[in-house]
């Protein structure tokens, strides 16, 4: 019996549990959310999967005080504000041998050694759900360039959440040149706050370009305005790869061959019951473990919290990104 700890029912949230309801191994999910609202849909969702096997037992509660004392496998998938704290609340409260997170991790740079130190102390594995990791078309796409010299990865599309999203992309970045060591320049992005589609949160567009220490170069754009698609092209040597997203096609351009062939976008509801099977009997899975993830998430904050203060004004340690 796998025991599983969902925190957080919303839209994400959700979407995990209705993948978990595909789970083919005997297992049990709490799922804690106050709102009656939110669990009402969320069991909604987790009713409209069809399972050959039985589907795990679940209980929704409305506090965290309320959860049993052990658990395999916890995910948290709130907003970025509270996150930190609803961890701590969690360990408090019960023992975890592993743990997904959802990004964005957390709005303020002291976080995350504090959560660090938090995993180190009660010898919790992490991860973090930037799940174009567990994209096969992008998993078979690496080896392409595990060799290569100068990668040079451009995303562009319209108003996909440059703050929200990016960090999706530099982890990518990270996966094809597999290197964490990233500098990040913020000159081309968009000197205006656009408001998050979350309550208070902030989103940001224009162009974020970075490189790392083995000459490997980045370019994430997110137009304010428009409808172009989310393509991401990926090229170095004599390689050159670009995925429509959008489109669901990609094109994969070698020396002497050029192929066109469908790309598969992976949903929420298809995922985590794989990360979660792999944790319990591997003891790991595909998603960035959290040292990385934290890692790279520090290098976007910092610079997003930089470019945030100068726009407002202010002086805050805290960039409201989720």
């Amino acid at each position: 019996m796998i025991d599983i700890l969902l925190i957080g029912a919303g839209q994400i949230g959700s979407r995990h549990l209705q993948s978990l309801a595909l789970l083919d191994v005997a297992a049990h999910i709490d799922v804690v959310d106050p709102s009656e609202k939110a669990s009402a849909v969320a069991q909604a969702r987790y009713d409209e999967i069809s399972s050959i096997a039985a589907k795990p037992s679940i209980a929704f509660l409305d506090a965290v005080e309320k959860i049993k004392a052990h658990y395999d496998v916890v995910l948290i998938t709130t907003d970025s504000l509270p996150r930190r704290k609803i961890l701590e609340n969690v360990v408090a409260h019960t023992e975890l041998k592993y743990l997904i997170l959802e990004k964005f991790l957390f709005p303020r740079l002291e976080d995350y050694a504090a959560v660090s130190q938090l995993l180190a102390k009660h010898r919790i594995k992490a991860f973090v759900n930037t799940a174009r990791r567990l994209y096969e078309d992008y998993q078979e796409l690496a080896p392409l360039f595990e060799t290569s010299k100068n990668i040079r990865l451009k995303v562009s599309g319209s108003n996909w959440g440059l703050g929200c999203n990016g960090i999706h992309f530099l982890d990518l970045f990270a996966m094809m040149t597999r290197n964490t060591n990233v500098t990040l320049e913020m000159q081309e992005v968009d000197k205006e706050l656009m408001p998050s589609k979350r309550a208070n949160y902030v989103e940001f567009s224009g162009t974020l370009k970075g490189f790392d220490d083995q000459n490997n170069t980045l370019e994430i754009t997110s137009h304010r305005d428009g409808s172009a698609p989310l393509i991401v092209e990926i090229s170095a040597d004599n390689r050159r790869v670009i995925v429509n997203e959008s489109a669901r096609e990609m094109s994969i351009s070698t020396e002497n061959n050029v192929q066109s062939k469908p790309f598969r976008v992976k949903y929420q509801s298809e995922l985590t019951q794989v990360v979660v099977k792999d944790l319990v009997q591997r003891g790991t899975c595909q998603l960035t473990n959290y040292e990385d993830s934290s890692q790279l998430h520090q290098v976007f904050l910092t610079a997003f919290l930089k470019h945030y203060n100068q726009i407002t004004g202010q002086q805050t340690d805290l960039c409201p990104i989720t």
